[in-house]
């Protein structure tokens, strides 16, 4: 039948209530909440879960394929993002800076080029400049 899934969840009810109530990030809780549901005697299917989750079914999947190699542990591993996801986030975090900051930014980079294009952009203010 389509949705559904054939695991074995060796966890108790009461050892996984106890590890989501302790449970620290919103993905960790996601993670239990999946094995909590599949161990229950009537437990949904998993495009069910995955709908209640706010997940797509192909994550839970993903999931339980990573609860059937390693257990609980290799499920709850959260991997940090390679260096293509640093560069991501600090492109996003400039494009939300202010046209200042980000200029201010370059000059903190030390690039000549974009240093000596700041300073030719700078204008200063009448009333700051003595005259």
């Amino acid at each position: 039948m389509v949705g559904t899934t054939r695991i074995e969840v060796k966890e108790s009810l009461d050892e996984l209530a106890q590890q989501l109530r302790q449970a620290s990030t919103p993905t960790t809780k996601d993670r239990l909440q999946v094995l909590y549901w599949l161990k229950q005697e009537n437990a949904p299917s998993i495009s069910a879960i995955a709908k209640a989750v706010g997940k797509h079914r192909n994550t839970l999947q993903t999931w339980l394929s990573l609860y059937r190699q390693g257990g609980i542990e290799a499920m709850l591993e959260i991997k940090q993002p390679t260096g293509a996801g640093l560069i991501h986030c600090r492109s996003r975090k400039r494009a939300s800076m202010s046209f200042a900051t980000r200029r201010w930014a370059l000059v903190m980079e030390g690039s000549p080029f974009k240093r000596n294009t700041l300073i030719a952009q700078v204008r200063i203010s009448p009333q700051f400049s003595g005259a």
